[in-house]
């Protein structure tokens, strides 16, 4: 069964349908490729929660991203 990266990381956020994310959950305990890789993720993700705390860091494209329309430049 195939599980993208974008679908790992929805996997480890807690964003899944109930659905998708047994389906995902089905696919890890059959990996252990998966099992370890999802692994990793969890512990990058506790790692920048550890450093920066609870604080959100801006998404791509959100308004740390925004470009000054008058003169062309990201502020």
């Amino acid at each position: 069964m195939m599980v993208s990266e974008l679908e790992l990381h929805a996997y480890i956020d807690g964003q899944l349908l109930e659905e998708e994310r047994e389906r995902i959950a089905a696919a890890v305990v059959a990996s252990q490729l998966l099992a370890e890789e999802v692994g990793v993720m969890h512990e990058l993700k506790e790692l920048i929660r550890f450093v920066y705390g609870s604080e959100r860091l801006p998404r791509h494209g959100g308004p740390a991203m925004r470009r000054d329309r008058r003169v062309g430049r990201r502020w």
